[in-house]
């Protein structure tokens, strides 16, 4: 596939991600200049006229949504019997494969891609529309932290077909609000409760709930009480985890109505976390809903523990630790702390490259041999062996002319050598 035009116009580069439905690949638009996407539709949903119809009507609504966290569909084009859908390219990686590989993230980290998620969301929440498929695989992020979601509304196309929407729920199931299970049609409420449970992922490294199969998965969605996520992570702020509580209500009315509300009290929470302040459940702050505050975006790396996505049964939480908590200390790292630890570090680091140096510099000790009662020519050659210098004065003694009598230190000389009948050298 790679190499293959298109259309007579998408150069395929590389191959990306694979769904049941969709495989994508990066592509060169040679009328437009720029690099794309283009998922070609996989059989038999690429013979199904309807669900093809329905994919049309959703990317003629979504040119609705003006966000950069949103992907951008563009239209369904054809090559050679197969139709594809051409998009922008939503940079970086899956959230997924972040997940798998690095999670659990630290809160800061969670809590800043789950605003990005939020974010992009309030665009189609105010039109009161639904994304109707967050789940990680639908998330990208880049290496700056800033987020995409992609196919934004597609999940309306899925019930166009007769067998799409059976081949997406594995996916699904991991998210899925239930009322959705239960015959509902998704809605912003429903979109909050995926993003709840995509927030605890990433910070326990597992799903809110495990089960054999989809429909198992989605029962207990709709049935088991919300898990804690401090229950799976202790470094989770309480507060924290009352939001994702709160998020994963299983009445959606429960639930915060729009992604606004959700982005109120996570940048309320941020903040708190940020500059140390006390924070309480639940959150009431008089005036508009704050502005994040500009910082630097966090990269998705693992923290000092990691975690590998496990399958066994979610721990539930007891009541003590379900019920809402008052005032709970800040549980970061003051910056007086680490103004302190970075003070210490700096200190050993310059302590060890003195040493080395001292180490490095010093002169090599080399052991003398014992010289006495040795020819004096024999020795030198030795010594220069050794890197020595061979210096000799004369002195009275019995020995045969030419014999070394004494060897002794004195002043900078390393070694002076007294050599029977013979003058200095």
């Amino acid at each position: 596939m790679i190499g293959t035009l298109l259309r007579i116009r998408y150069e395929v580069l590389q191959e990306l991600e694979e769904g049941p439905i969709f495989k994508a690949y990066r592509v060169r638009d040679r009328v437009g200049g720029r690099e794309l996407k283009c998922r070609i539709i996989q059989p038999p949903f690429s013979g199904e006229a309807s669900f093809l119809d329905a994919m049309r009507n959703v990317i003629s609504e979504t040119r609705a949504y003006e966000h950069p966290g949103l992907e951008k569909l563009l239209e369904i084009d054809e090559h050679e019997g197969a139709p594809f859908l051409v998009s922008e390219l939503s940079p970086g990686a899956q959230l997924q494969d972040k997940i798998r590989k690095l999670a659990p993230f630290s809160s800061h980290v969670s809590i800043t891609t789950v605003i990005g998620v939020l974010e992009a969301l309030t665009a189609m929440h105010d039109l009161d529309q639904a994304h109707g498929d967050i789940e990680s695989a639908n998330v990208f992020v880049t290496q700056d932290g800033k987020v995409k979601l992609a196919l934004p509304g597609v999940w309306k196309a899925y019930g166009a077909s007769n067998t799409a929407g059976g081949v997406v729920l594995p996916g699904m199931a991991s998210y899925l609000a239930p009322e959705i299970t239960l015959g509902e049609m998704p809605s912003p409420r429903s979109d909050i409760y995926a993003v709840g449970s995509l927030l605890f992922e990433l910070l326990t490294g597992r799903y809110p709930f495990s089960a054999d199969t989809p429909v198992a998965m989605a029962m207990k969605h709709s049935t088991n009480p919300v898990p804690s996520a401090k229950g799976q992570n202790p470094g989770v702020h309480a507060v924290l985890d009352e939001i994702i509580k709160k998020m994963m209500a299983k009445l959606p009315t429960d639930r915060y109505a729009h992604a606004r509300e959700a982005l109120h009290d996570l940048r309320i929470l941020q903040d708190a976390l940020r500059f140390g302040k006390p924070i309480s459940w639940p959150i009431r702050v008089k005036g508009p809903i704050p502005e994040p505050t500009p910082v630097e975006q966090p990269v998705l790396v693992a923290p000092k523990m990691s975690a590998i996505r496990k399958e066994a049964p979610v721990k539930q939480p007891t009541p003590a630790a379900t019920a809402p908590e008052a005032v709970e200390p800040y549980d970061g790292v003051p910056k007086f702390i680490l103004a302190g630890a970075y003070i210490m570090v700096l200190g050993l680091i310059a302590l060890v490259a003195m040493i080395l140096y001292q180490n490095l510099t010093a002169p090599t000790k080399v052991r003398v041999p014992n010289l006495v009662n040795r020819n004096a020519i024999q020795a030198e050659q030795d010594l220069k062996k050794l890197g020595l210098v061979f210096r000799t004065e004369s002195v009275v003694s019995d020995k045969t002319e030419g014999m070394i009598v004494l060897v002794e230190p004195r002043g900078d000389i390393k070694k002076i050598v007294g050599v029977a009948g013979q003058s200095k050298w």
